[in-house]
C-alpha cells in the first residue's frame, strides 16, 4: 500500500499480549485499559486466569471480545506465562503483570525500535517507575539506569527491567525453552539471561510502565528472593553463560544478590539476616563495584552497613526489654 506521497506503508506487526493474572481483579481493569488504550493498533489481548479465586473472570467479561479469557487450575506464574506464549497468534509477544500499567505508547515505542534494530536483537525493554495502589506516582532517587545494548554479564549482576517492560519475538521462547517453573521468584531474570545467550538485546531510555508497589509483590520477600537468585546464578555459571573461569566476576554476582536480598530482610525487619546478608557480600568481594553500572549510590555497602548493624542493635535491645 501507497501513501498519497507515494511512499510504501506497511501495516503495523501484530502482537500478542499476555496477562497472568492470580486474585488481582482489583487491579486487572487498570492493566486493560493501558492495553486497549496503546496507540499502536495490531494487538491480542490473553488473560491467563491462574485458578483465582477472586472475580477475575467478571472483570474480564466487561471488555467482550476484545480480550481472550482463559481459565485453568493453579499451576504458577511461570506456567501461567508459558500456556500464554502458547496460544499467541502472533510473532511478537509482550508480557504484562495484572498489577501494572502501561503509557499508552508503550507498544509503538518499542516495536519502532524493535523493527530499527537488526534481525540479531530478539528482545527490546524500556524504563519503568513506579505507582502505589491507588495509582499514586512513588518518587524515587535520580537514576542513571542502563540503557542501549545490554549483554548477559549485565543481566548477570542484576535484573535490568521488568517482566512488563518488553517485547520479545516468539520463536526464540521455542529456542530457549519457556520460563522456568522451577523458580518461586526471579524467573523473569532467568529467561533474560537465557535470552542474551540466543539473542542480543535493548533497553530504550523512555519509562513507559507503571509498576504497582504493594504488600503482596514476590520481592518483598528475603529468602524466597535469596534462594532463588542464587539458582539463577548457578544455573547461568553451569550453562556457561559467561565462563567459569571468569571466578572475580562471579563473585561480585553472588557479592551482588547478598547486598540485595538484605535490604529486602531489612524492609521485612529481619535485622540479623539483613546484617549477615551485607557481611557475607563484603566477604565474598570486599573490593569496589562499579556503583554506576549497578545502578546504586556510591559506597552503597559501605553506606549500608552501619544502617544494618544499628537495626540490629536495636532489636537486641528491645527484645531484652521484651524479656524483663
Amino acid at each position: 500500500m501507497e501513501n498519497k506521497e507515494g511512499r510504501n506503508h506497511r501495516a503495523p506487526l501484530p502482537v500478542s499480549i499476555i496477562i497472568p493474572c492470580y486474585n488481582y481483579a482489583r487491579f486487572l481493569g487498570a492493566a486493560l485499559d493501558s492495553v486497549l488504550a496503546q496507540t499502536y493498533p495490531a494487538l491480542e489481548v490473553i488473560v491467563i486466569d491462574d485458578g483465582s479465586p477472586d472475580n477475575t473472570g467478571e472483570v474480564v467479561a466487561r471488555y467482550g471480545d476484545r480480550v481472550r479469557y482463559i481459565h485453568q487450575e493453579n499451576q504458577g506464574l511461570s506456567a501461567s506465562r508459558n500456556n500464554g506464549i502458547q496460544l499467541a497468534s502472533h510473532d511478537f509477544i509482550a508480557l504484562l503483570d495484572a498489577d501494572d500499567e502501561w503509557e499508552p505508547t508503550f507498544l509503538e515505542s518499542l516495536m519502532a525500535k524493535m523493527l530499527s534494530l537488526p534481525e540479531s536483537f530478539g528482545l527490546v525493554a524500556c524504563l519503568d517507575y513506579k505507582i502505589g495502589v491507588d495509582g499514586e506516582v512513588i518518587l524515587d532517587r535520580n537514576r542513571d539506569s542502563l540503557t542501549g545494548e545490554v549483554t548477559s554479564r549485565d543481566l548477570l549482576l542484576k535484573n535490568r527491567f521488568f517482566p512488563g517492560a518488553v517485547v520479545i519475538r516468539k520463536a526464540l521462547f521455542a529456542q530457549v525453552g519457556g520460563f522456568d517453573t522451577a523458580l518461586r521468584s526471579s524467573e523473569d531474570r532467568d529467561m533474560w539471561i537465557r535470552l542474551s545467550a540466543a539473542c542480543r538485546l535493548w533497553i530504550i531510555p523512555d519509562k513507559l510502565i507503571r509498576v504497582r508497589k504493594h504488600g503482596n509483590n514476590m520481592s518483598g520477600h528475603g529468602a524466597r528472593m535469596r534462594e532463588n537468585k542464587k539458582k539463577v546464578l548457578a544455573k547461568a555459571r553451569k550453562e556457561g553463560v559467561v565462563g567459569r573461569s571468569a571466578y572475580t566476576f562471579w563473585l561480585q554476582a553472588h557479592s551482588v544478590v547478598d547486598y540485595q536480598t538484605s535490604w529486602i530482610f531489612h524492609g521485612e525487619c529481619k535485622h540479623w539476616p539483613a546484617l549477615r546478608g551485607i557481611i557475607r557480600s563484603f566477604l565474598l568481594w570486599p573490593l569496589p563495584m562499579n556503583h554506576v553500572h549497578l545502578d546504586v549510590p556510591i559506597f552503597f555497602r559501605i553506606r549500608a552497613l552501619p544502617r544494618f548493624i544499628l537495626a540490629w542493635l536495636g532489636s537486641l535491645l528491645f527484645s531484652d526489654k521484651d524479656t524483663r
